[in-house]
């Protein structure tokens, strides 16, 4: 797509609002996501007061999430998920990143420190339990 394109292209996805999937949108042009955000980076920094504000307005609807977490150490979120007793969604609650991705990252824990995760295993079995874990 040339730049005019694209700029109609995010012009409808503003109007269509915060109701629509942005993966399915960029699929159904043949682009990917991370094409659109640099395409609205480009717009917002190109200059012309009509691209900001078309690039302001994306961004308010669908703000820029980066897919990986930078900078939190989730061994250290699992030892406190055992010590403090703190579930998944706790963590997604305290830390503002989501579920899913706390799972993705301890799966992760299992390959890379595998006595670490069989430790949060047995908590996790034993707290569904409803029983109290001995740290001690």
């Amino acid at each position: 797509m040339n730049d005019i394109e694209w700029e109609e292209f995010i012009q409808e996805l503003n109007k269509k609002g915060r109701t629509i999937n942005l993966k399915k949108e960029c699929k159904n042009r043949g682009v990917g996501l991370n094409t659109l955000y640099r395409k609205v980076n480009q717009l917002n920094i190109r200059g012309d007061k009509k691209g900001k504000e078309i690039a302001k307005t994306f961004l308010k609807i669908h703000p820029y999430k980066p897919r990986d977490v930078v900078g939190i150490d989730f061994e250290q979120l699992m030892r406190q998920s055992i010590i403090e007793g703190t579930s998944q969604k706790g963590l997604e609650d305290q830390y503002g990143i989501s579920k899913r991705t706390i799972q993705r990252k301890f799966a992760e824990i299992k390959q890379q420190n595998e006595e670490l995760y069989d430790i949060y295993e047995t908590y996790v079995k034993v707290s569904n339990k409803g029983e109290q874990l001995d740290m001690h």
